[in-house]
């Protein structure tokens, strides 16, 4: 059971981290096996080992496929979308992938080369020393294990417990996705039919042939050389701002420093102080379909999970929408997704462009671990570019501006493809990041702990040559607006401003387009005054 299971240590990038996942392994098989031993029919006993085996085996040649074809072993999202798959669909899968004569062929040695290993590893008993060595082994493990679980307790954490249920043996970890896969599915399947999903408009002006909503990740403004940063972290968008073509707003927060909170209140009317939750709001994609628009979501993010439920939710109500790879948040991948992998997605989907189209592009951005967030062929500051007050804020910053330099070219990329059309381009990110600036200990973004730093984000918007020609008006109050105080909770109401649509729950004055603007509204980050 221990050494079917040792495919997980491939997934980690560090050798204590293999070494602390090891020892949880370890304790698992002994608890596995303790439980078995507590039936007392040794027939039933027999019967339950071999069937939990042989389950092990199958998994583990699922898991060598999934990390040789996906970079990664199955999770939540792979559970959500086997349960939704049809006979009909599973056996096209399988006619389309595994009816592949190298494959067979390598599941026949696999088994085989399994076959001997069991063998093998049945003889070790009778050599002197190795069952005393093992048993030491298991000993130290399952201290080490039960202390740390207990450290969890006074923590008031389940980290220790979550990774043994989820990483440490392949049949728990495929029972416990398959369970929260099929319990998330029903929340979401809740969630997804909440709010009002056919929303009447008083009015319908709208024109624009493009907009694109470009939705950052955990991108601090004060990490960006456009705003003033001394590295040159945005030359693209720094450039583009010196044509004319782009204007950054210098006064935006967002009202939360996590992405669920904020993109519960990014696009839909549920703003702070209102009741009730961000799913029973109108949101802007129902709003967008009445108005005859095709909506597009495109997301290098999580497929599922707590923290992609309402990025799906809001995927699910566009007329179009695609991710990169299926993965649930609490997945563990070899190598996630850099986000360069959406521009294809992006081009398949303008080759379906209608007359009106806007498209949601959500970016990993600048999410930690900030060095994963890039090619390391990309990589542009050193620890020695950087100021901080040791080593290790210093290689912190390093990471974390070279992400930014990585993110600002792949929306030079993304606004490439628009330069040629009636186009407007907005980005914004969900949160900011604090770079161990205020709190020296940790670099990250959080509710618990929050400041200024984690909510004070970047806002730019590109406009096309066309859209300017077309729009001088509109053109001008984007530019008029650049230093207005705002917060994404109404950001709804600008995109509705800007693009001519009315509801009955827009307001003019909370777009902060619009000359009727708030600039004296009381802003909020989580339930702190700013």
């Amino acid at each position: 059971m221990l050494l079917v299971n040792l495919t997980a240590l491939t997934t980690l990038n560090s050798f204590g981290k293999s070494l602390h996942l090891f020892l949880y392994q370890c304790f698992a098989v002994v608890c596995l096996t303790a439980l078995i031993a507590l039936i007392p029919w040794q027939r039933a006993r027999k019967v339950v080992q071999d069937v939990l085996i042989g389950l092990s085996v199958v998994l583990l040649f699922t898991d060598i496929y999934f990390a040789c074809y996906y970079q990664g072993l199955p999770d939540q999202a792979i559970m959500e979308v086997l349960i939704a798959t049809t006979a009909e669909e599973a056996w096209g899968y399988v006619r389309a992938n595994l009816l592949n004569i190298w494959l067979i062929g390598g599941l026949v040695v696999g088994l085989g080369l399994v076959y001997l290993l069991f063998h093998f590893v049945v003889k070790l008993r009778y050599v002197k020393g190795v069952v005393r060595t093992l048993s030491y082994v298991l000993l130290v493990a399952s201290l080490f294990t039960i202390g740390n679980m207990v450290k969890d307790v006074f923590k008031h954490k389940d980290k220790t417990v979550k990774s043994l249920t989820h990483n440490c043996c392949s049949v728990l970890r495929t029972g416990t996705q398959f369970y929260e896969g099929w319990t998330n599915m029903r929340n979401f399947e809740r969630v997804l039919h909440r709010g009002n999903l056919h929303p009447r408009l008083l009015k319908n002006s709208s024109s624009i042939p493009y907009v694109v909503f470009i939705l950052g990740e955990s991108t601090s403004r004060h990490h960006l050389g456009i705003y003033g940063y001394p590295l040159n972290t945005t030359p693209y968008m720094a450039a583009r701002e010196r044509s004319g073509n782009l204007v950054k707003f210098t006064d935006v927060i967002s009202p939360h420093g996590q992405t669920m909170p904020a993109l519960g209140k990014l696009f839909t009317f549920y703003r702070h102080g209102a009741k009730g939750a961000w799913y029973d709001y109108t949101d802007l994609f129902s709003i967008l379909n009445e108005a005859g628009y095709h909506t597009v979501w495109l997301s290098n993010q999580e497929f599922s999970g707590i923290y992609g439920n309402n990025g799906r939710v809001y995927a699910e109500r566009c007329s179009e929408y695609a991710f990169t790879k299926l993965r649930g948040s609490d997945s563990y991948t070899i190598k996630d997704p850099y986000d360069e992998e959406i521009l294809p997605l992006l081009d398949k989907s303008l080759k379906g462009a209608k007359a009106k189209n806007f498209i949601v592009l959500h970016l990993m951005g600048t999410h930690q671990n900030y060095k994963f967030r890039f090619p390391e062929t990309f990589r542009s500051f050193s620890a020695t570019e950087e100021k901080g007050e040791n080593d290790k804020i210093k290689q912190t910053r390093a990471d974390y501006d070279t992400a930014v330099r990585y993110n600002d070219s792949i929306m030079n990329d993304i606004i490439k493809r628009f330069e040629d059309k009636n186009a407007v381009v907005i980005y914004v990110s969900d949160h900011a990041e604090d770079v161990m600036e205020i709190n020296k200990k940790i670099a990250g973004h959080s509710e618990i702990g929050l400041n200024r730093r984690m909510v004070e984000i970047p806002m730019m918007v590109f406009t096309s040559k066309r859209f300017q020609t077309a729009y001088p008006m509109l053109t001008a109050r984007i530019r008029n607006a650049a230093n207005r105080p705002f917060e994404t909770d109404d950001m709804i109401h600008a995109l509705l401003d800007l693009m001519d649509i009315h509801t009955a729950d827009y307001k003019p004055q909370l777009s902060v387009f619009n000359q009727h603007f708030d600039a004296k509204r009381t802003r909020y980050y989580g339930t702190k005054k700013y």
